[in-house]
Protein backbone atom coordinates (compact mmCIF):
# COMPACT_ATOMS: atom_id res chain seq x y z
CA UNK A 1 0.00 0.00 0.00
CA UNK A 2 1.45 3.35 -0.99
CA UNK A 3 1.33 6.45 1.20
CA UNK A 4 -1.45 7.98 -0.90
CA UNK A 5 -3.54 4.81 -0.76
CA UNK A 6 -3.05 4.70 3.01
CA UNK A 7 -4.12 8.33 3.43
CA UNK A 8 -7.20 7.71 1.25
CA UNK A 9 -8.14 4.67 3.37
CA UNK A 10 -7.78 6.75 6.57
CA UNK A 11 -9.97 9.51 5.17
CA UNK A 12 -12.54 6.92 4.08
CA UNK A 13 -12.62 5.44 7.60
CA UNK A 14 -13.03 8.89 9.16
CA UNK A 15 -16.00 9.50 6.87
CA UNK A 16 -17.66 6.25 7.97
CA UNK A 17 -17.54 7.04 11.69
CA UNK A 18 -20.57 8.68 13.25
CA UNK A 19 -20.43 12.33 14.32
CA UNK A 20 -20.29 11.50 18.05
CA UNK A 21 -17.04 9.46 17.69
CA UNK A 22 -15.47 11.21 14.73
CA UNK A 23 -13.02 13.32 16.78
CA UNK A 24 -11.55 10.36 18.73
CA UNK A 25 -11.48 8.14 15.62
CA UNK A 26 -9.78 10.92 13.68
CA UNK A 27 -7.10 11.28 16.37
CA UNK A 28 -6.44 7.53 16.51
CA UNK A 29 -6.30 7.21 12.74
CA UNK A 30 -3.99 10.23 12.45
CA UNK A 31 -1.61 8.63 14.95
CA UNK A 32 -1.70 5.37 12.98
CA UNK A 33 -1.07 7.27 9.76
CA UNK A 34 1.91 9.10 11.27
CA UNK A 35 3.38 5.83 12.54
CA UNK A 36 2.89 4.27 9.11
CA UNK A 37 4.69 7.21 7.47
CA UNK A 38 7.59 6.89 9.93
CA UNK A 39 7.86 3.16 9.26
CA UNK A 40 7.85 3.69 5.50
CA UNK A 41 10.53 6.36 5.79
CA UNK A 42 12.67 4.09 7.98
CA UNK A 43 12.19 1.23 5.53
CA UNK A 44 13.14 3.39 2.55
CA UNK A 45 16.24 4.63 4.39
CA UNK A 46 17.23 1.09 5.34
CA UNK A 47 16.74 -0.10 1.75
CA UNK A 48 18.93 2.70 0.40
CA UNK A 49 21.59 1.89 3.03
CA UNK A 50 21.49 -1.78 2.04
CA UNK A 51 21.89 -0.86 -1.62
CA UNK A 52 24.87 1.40 -0.83
CA UNK A 53 26.50 -1.24 1.40
CA UNK A 54 25.99 -3.89 -1.27
CA UNK A 55 27.62 -1.64 -3.86
CA UNK A 56 30.52 -0.85 -1.48
CA UNK A 57 30.92 -4.56 -0.73
CA UNK A 58 31.14 -5.43 -4.42
CA UNK A 59 33.72 -2.69 -4.94
CA UNK A 60 35.74 -3.97 -1.99
CA UNK A 61 35.58 -7.53 -3.29
CA UNK A 62 36.84 -6.41 -6.70
CA UNK A 63 39.70 -4.47 -5.10
CA UNK A 64 40.59 -7.41 -2.86
CA UNK A 65 40.59 -9.76 -5.84
CA UNK A 66 42.99 -7.45 -7.72
CA UNK A 67 45.28 -7.35 -4.68
CA UNK A 68 45.03 -11.11 -4.23
CA UNK A 69 46.05 -11.69 -7.83
CA UNK A 70 49.00 -9.32 -7.39
CA UNK A 71 50.39 -11.22 -4.39
CA UNK A 72 51.84 -13.98 -6.55
CA UNK A 73 53.26 -11.63 -9.17
CA UNK A 74 56.86 -10.48 -9.13
CA UNK A 75 57.14 -6.70 -8.82
CA UNK A 76 59.65 -4.77 -10.92
CA UNK A 77 63.01 -4.43 -9.21
CA UNK A 78 62.39 -7.30 -6.79
CA UNK A 79 65.02 -7.37 -4.03
CA UNK A 80 67.35 -10.32 -3.83
CA UNK A 81 66.44 -13.27 -1.66
CA UNK A 82 67.80 -13.21 1.86
CA UNK A 83 70.56 -15.73 2.52
CA UNK A 84 72.09 -17.20 5.65
CA UNK A 85 75.80 -17.14 6.53
CA UNK A 86 76.53 -20.12 4.29
CA UNK A 87 75.01 -18.42 1.23
CA UNK A 88 71.89 -20.62 1.18
CA UNK A 89 68.57 -18.97 0.51
CA UNK A 90 66.27 -18.90 3.54
CA UNK A 91 63.48 -20.52 1.55
CA UNK A 92 65.61 -23.54 0.73
CA UNK A 93 66.55 -24.23 4.37
CA UNK A 94 63.84 -26.18 6.24
CA UNK A 95 62.82 -24.80 9.63
CA UNK A 96 63.16 -27.33 12.46
CA UNK A 97 59.90 -28.33 14.13
CA UNK A 98 61.10 -27.20 17.55
CA UNK A 99 61.70 -23.65 16.26
CA UNK A 100 57.97 -23.26 15.68
CA UNK A 101 57.27 -23.08 19.43
CA UNK A 102 58.42 -20.73 22.17
CA UNK A 103 59.59 -21.78 25.65
CA UNK A 104 55.96 -21.92 26.87
CA UNK A 105 55.01 -24.35 24.12
CA UNK A 106 52.99 -21.75 22.21
CA UNK A 107 53.06 -21.61 18.43
CA UNK A 108 54.98 -18.58 17.18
Amino acid sequence: MTRDEHRAAIQNLIGMVGAEHQASASEILTNLSNDYDQMLTASETANSNVAKLTQDNESLRATNMKLFLQVGSVPKGEPEKATDNEGNADEDKPLPFTDLFNEKGELI
